[in-house]
């Protein structure tokens, strides 16, 4: 019953995999601290250090609190997560996989250097990392999810 779907397995092998990325890209960045931008696509996208104090959209919040916020989320989240692979629910585990490890990346950051690495330059955009990725497809995917079923009721 518990984890018997291959499927499950391969998508938390997915989740285990972006994660694990995300922190070597983190020392990466970090350890060699990249004093001049790498370029991945022309001057559009590159890899670059930046620590980042603030939570999403550099809404100026941080310190302890936003540790204590963010973990109350993620164990919130937990339960959901267990209660939807006992369901067998597929495609939730895995959007709220993405979710949770994605901030518990995020987390690790915060205690560990006081704000979060962040190494994906989007010109014209902000500089962001593979957490945050997975933090928006998950709950992206979740809110789709949420319209789909609301859209099927009425």
């Amino acid at each position: 019953m518990f984890f018997n779907n291959k499927k499950m397995i391969a998508l938390l092998a997915l989740i285990i995999f972006f994660v694990s990325l995300d922190r070597l890209l983190k020392i990466i960045v970090y350890d060699a601290y990249v004093i001049e931008p790498i370029s991945l696509v022309g001057n559009l996208f590159r890899f670059s250090f930046a620590a980042n104090y603030n939570i999403a959209m550099s809404i100026p919040f941080s310190g302890v609190w936003v540790i204590l916020l963010n973990s109350f989320i993620v164990i919130v989240l937990m339960y959901y997560f267990l209660h939807s692979i006992r369901k067998n629910q597929i495609l939730k585990v895995f959007s709220l996989g993405m979710v949770i490890a994605g901030a518990v990346s995020n987390i690790i950051d915060r205690i560990k250097f006081g704000f979060v690495v962040d190494y994906l330059d989007l010109k014209y955009f902000t500089i962001f990392n593979l957490a945050d990725v997975m933090i928006v497809c998950g709950i992206s995917t979740l809110i789709y999810m949420n319209f789909k079923v609301s859209k099927k009721v009425s």
